[in-house]
């Protein structure tokens, strides 16, 4: 098994009450790979990225983190593994600062269980530096912009250091220069070595930012395609 595929899944399988929503899906994911994620309501993206992280668990089939084959049987688990995902509805409080936003429920205390504002400061200065967004930590939520309230989201997913970062429709609320704001961190991330699938319906949008497109029917992959190599009416 290559080391270098953070992800490997093979002839994955999942049935409700009968009815097949994910048929024998299998594909691989590298580090610093972006795959777009592609297909109509009802093709089984969902239900695929709901086994991947834990929510669901395959009928059958195998799932593979750095060439080792793993049960993920529940979101903790898909969590220690390093996969995290941000859904389209964001998470955040708007009333809490972006330092407050992205650690919660893992803030910096001393012994006597108060916050740490200066580590807590300093440690989301340093992950905003290191992937170059126009926010800072003292920001509130709620006085950013909608593209800005998506990239603290997103941070907050990077905080947990994962492998893995699922992008669920990240561009839905989005339009213009928040959408560009977005590319450059998805290409930052890139640089960074994580690997990214990336899920929309917007394919001017897959084909700009994504390495390879993999497209899903009625449950089954059609294909994976270089985004480089063919066109948006392939895809059609």
């Amino acid at each position: 098994m290559d080391s270098a595929k953070v992800l490997r899944v093979e002839a994955l399988s999942k049935s409700f009450f009968g009815n097949p929503v994910l048929d024998s899906v299998d594909f691989d994911l590298e580090y610093g790979e972006v795959l777009g994620l592609v297909g109509e309501n009802g093709a089984g993206k969902s239900t695929l990225i709901k086994i991947i992280t834990g929510v669901y668990r395959p009928d059958r089939g195998t799932i593979y983190i750095d060439g080792q084959p793993k049960a993920i049987n529940d979101v903790a688990t898909a969590r220690k593994l390093g996969i995290s995902v941000v859904f389209q509805e964001l998470s955040l409080a708007p009333n809490l600062t972006v330092a407050e936003n992205i650690f919660v429920g893992r803030l910096p205390s001393n012994s006597l269980g108060m916050m740490q504002r200066p580590a807590l400061f300093g440690v989301t200065r340093e992950l905003i530096e290191r992937f170059r967004v126009p926010i800072r930590p003292d920001d509130v939520v709620g006085n950013l912009s909608i593209g800005n309230r998506q990239i603290v989201e997103i941070l907050k997913a990077v905080a947990l250091k994962p492998k893995l970062l699922i992008l669920d429709e990240p561009t839905s609320s989005l339009e213009g220069e928040e959408i560009r704001e977005l590319f450059k961190l998805i290409r930052t991330l890139k640089e960074n070595n994580y690997a990214v699938i990336y899920i929309s319906h917007h394919l001017n949008e897959v084909f700009e930012i994504t390495d390879k497109i993999m497209v899903l029917r009625d449950g089954r992959k059609v294909g994976i395609f270089d985004s480089r190599e063919i066109g948006m009416g392939d895809l059609v």
